[in-house]
């Protein structure tokens, strides 16, 4: 049994068709060889509770064995020549994109980084909106709006000064944490 509502999986891949990101697979659409290989290789720890909604194949000859895999309620990594990484969401404080080789860092904590490499630029855009639903343990817009009134209402980013919205962990122009 699925661990999101129809309306939180429509919302996913709205925000995943909005930027189209090459290399990920969500919920049905993940192929069982590749998921299989990614769980055998840095998905062992994931626990049987929690469900694996979003696969990014990392490699180059499509064998996912390096990539990120996201669940219900984190992020579980692993780069070429490098050990497992993971995080909880709501543990994650920024998420910053090193343009010059198109590494996305994911700020867990001053000492713990999360480093996903060869990500084209539309899967940062993806995971700056995709992050902050998470961090909500992924209640749809119209659910913060009724439990929260408020939280439609637009802010401005402290780094930037783009506008943002109450539900945003994130600015989606800049990457500081809002909030």
């Amino acid at each position: 049994m699925s661990q999101f509502t129809e309306a939180q999986r429509e919302e996913i891949i709205a925000i995943l068709g909005k930027h189209s990101p090459q290399n990920i697979a969500i919920f049905d659409g993940i192929n069982e060889k590749k998921l299989n290989n990614a769980i055998s290789t840095y998905g062992e720890t994931i626990p049987s509770d929690e469900e694996i909604f979003l696969q990014y194949d990392g490699t180059a000859w499509g064998s996912a064995k390096d990539g990120f895999l996201m669940t219900n309620l984190g992020i579980y990594s692993k780069n070429l020549w490098e050990s497992t990484k993971s995080a909880t969401y709501q543990n994650i404080h920024t998420l910053n994109l090193k343009k010059t080789n198109l590494e996305v860092s994911v700020k867990v904590s001053e000492n713990f980084n999360i480093t996903l490499v060869h990500t084209p630029k539309n899967i940062y855009a993806f995971l700056q909106e995709l992050l902050p639903l998470a961090q909500t343990g992924f209640k749809t817009i119209s659910q913060q709006s009724k439990t929260n009134p408020s939280a439609q209402i637009d802010n401005r980013c402290n780094g930037c000064g783009a506008p943002t919205h109450s539900h945003q962990a994130f600015c989606e122009y800049c990457g500081n944490p809002l909030n």
